[in-house]
């Protein structure tokens, strides 16, 4: 019998070797006693006591030379990581930087020069000054639109802005700049624990672009004397509402293409959210987006001031 895995002694048998496979990794005992043929136990009991070793891999040394090279191999994971995050800031910063004083002088100064051309051209009665004079404006509003472009598109580059805030602060200028041009009113709220939620690049800029869709719908084509705009967190849900008291959407839907819903629902697919919109014909129009803010759609990496 083998003492150390079972106190049953096996058949006797006459064979005078015993093969022991598959034993665990451990100490052992191996007895052995004779028998008459009356199967009745006689002479003395022989015992060896041996030792399994466990196999390479379940050895201790082995387990903490892995452990440790498995730790060291998470750590320059992490690292590396780290690295290319702070890398790729490092290039939107630059990239933001550029943008902002190279392309986005260069687009203001065409626009000052469009109007002081028009300006000049209006001083003077030669033939074909009017039709300079349109061009002049067509560029000077392309300019201005262009200049606009470039301004999202440095904002949304810029890593520093990877906050909730950011997008509120942008959101509530843009608002203001367009509405109060147009003699709407605006209605804005958002909430004042915002500065906790942190947004990665794409979803900030997503979330800026469906909203400020929905402002400038509701600015050019509903008519409206007051809009409401409102942000609310609940949890790790974005609650977006923009509403206005205007005439509301056209009751055929062929009619709606030019309002830019289409944009706005593949946004909202984007983030992963939904997006409501409640129109009638002289009612007004809400739009209502629900969007989520879970820690894997989060910006992770915290960077140092």
């Amino acid at each position: 019998r083998l003492a150390s895995l079972a106190p049953e002694w096996s058949p006797p048998n006459a064979n005078r070797s015993v093969l022991l496979a598959g034993l665990p990794p451990g100490r052992h005992r191996l007895e052995v006693r004779a028998v008459t043929g009356a199967a009745r136990p006689g002479g003395e009991l022989a015992a060896v006591a041996f030792e399994v070793l466990p196999p390479l891999w379940r050895r201790g040394w082995f387990l903490a030379t892995a452990g440790l090279a498995l730790a060291m191999g998470t750590w320059a994971a992490y690292r590396y990581r780290i690295g290319n995050l702070l890398a790729v800031e490092r290039v939107r910063t630059r990239i933001a930087s550029d943008l902002h004083d190279e392309v986005g002088a260069s687009l203001s100064r065409i626009g000052i020069l469009a109007e002081v051309g028009k300006l000049r051209l209006g001083d003077t009665k030669e033939e074909g000054t009017a039709e300079a004079g349109g061009l002049l404006s067509e560029i000077g509003e392309t300019s201005r639109e262009l200049s606009e472009e470039m301004s999202d598109i440095v904002w949304s580059l810029d890593p520093r802005r990877d906050d909730l805030p950011s997008l509120i602060a942008r959101l509530r200028r843009f608002a203001s700049d367009v509405l109060e041009a147009r003699g709407v009113a605006l209605d804005f709220s958002a909430p004042e624990s915002a500065a906790a939620q942190r947004l990665s690049t794409g979803d900030r800029r997503e979330l800026y672009l469906l909203l400020k869709e929905a402002i400038h719908n509701a600015a050019r084509h509903s008519r409206a004397s007051r809009v409401m705009v409102s942000l609310a967190v609940r949890g790790n849900v974005l609650l977006a509402r923009v509403e206005d008291d205007g005439t509301g959407l056209p009751a055929a839907p062929g009619e709606r293409s030019g309002h830019g819903l289409d944009s706005m629902r593949r946004r909202a697919g984007l983030l992963g959210g939904r997006l409501t919109i409640e129109s009638a014909p002289g009612e007004g129009t809400l739009v209502r987006l629900e969007a989520p803010l879970s820690a894997w759609r989060r910006a992770r990496f915290r960077r140092s001031a």
